[in-house]
């Protein structure tokens, strides 16, 4: 009889060693999964903050042109469409839910809105561009400052990329009316438009975001250089 019942003991004792082993096995494996879930969003921290990066090739000599009717500008620069194809992947990466392209790579200098509003009186498309094409601007060179983001209540988000050049304010300004009464009901204001490119959004309607006001200090949380 003792010895049975040391077998017993025995047997217990080995069952709970088991179950002690199983237990380290489970806070190991628990561990770990903790570990990679960090590890994924500590990766993910540093990516978000990690600036966009961009070809210097792909930031000058741009194309002044009409935009296509109904668009939301009436005068655009065209960027390479690499450009659009580069920051859009990019920004693919740093999302964590399906985005949609911008239809094209385009970059509007004066809206549809502003024109009939006040410009059209004074100026015709072909107008603006060649005030475009006289300060320099189709040669100008653009320089890449961030990728911003709009969000709506709805859930709709807009990347953008936002670019500066001294030629393009010089550019807005050249269009101020000499007599505003001629060029329409409406008061022209050079600083409304910033140089904008639309990069990716959680739907097709990229055309309803716009106007968007930008301050680089305040909407710009990831810098764009050139790379």
């Amino acid at each position: 009889m003792p010895v049975a019942g040391c077998h017993g003991r025995f047997r217990k004792g080995k069952i709970a060693a088991v179950d002690v082993r199983s237990k380290h096995r489970v806070q190991i494996a628990a561990a770990a999964g903790v570990a990679v879930v960090l590890g994924i969003l500590i990766a993910r921290g540093i990516l978000a903050r990690t600036p966009y990066k961009i070809d210097p090739a792909l930031l000058s000599n741009w194309t002044l042109a009409a935009a296509p009717p109904g668009n939301r500008a009436v005068v655009e620069a065209k960027p390479p469409s690499r450009l659009l194809d580069e920051l859009f992947r990019q920004v693919s990466r740093r999302t964590n839910h399906p985005l949609v392209p911008a239809e094209r790579a385009a970059v509007p200098l004066v809206l549809a809105d502003e024109y009939s509003d006040s410009l059209q009186g004074a100026l015709s498309v072909q107008d603006i561009i060649s005030v475009g094409e006289g300060v320099g601007l189709d040669t100008a060179r653009f320089e890449p400052v961030c990728i911003a983001e709009r969000h709506r209540e709805n859930g709709d988000e807009l990347y953008f990329a936002v670019f500066d050049a001294p030629l393009f304010d010089q550019f807005r300004y050249e269009l101020t009316p000499l007599f505003p009464e001629q060029a329409g009901a409406g008061v022209y204001y050079p600083p409304a438009v910033r140089l904008i490119l639309a990069v990716a959004a959680t739907s097709k309607d990229f055309d309803g975001w716009w106007p968007i006001g930008v301050n680089p200090q305040d909407d710009c949380s990831v810098s764009l250089r050139a790379d």
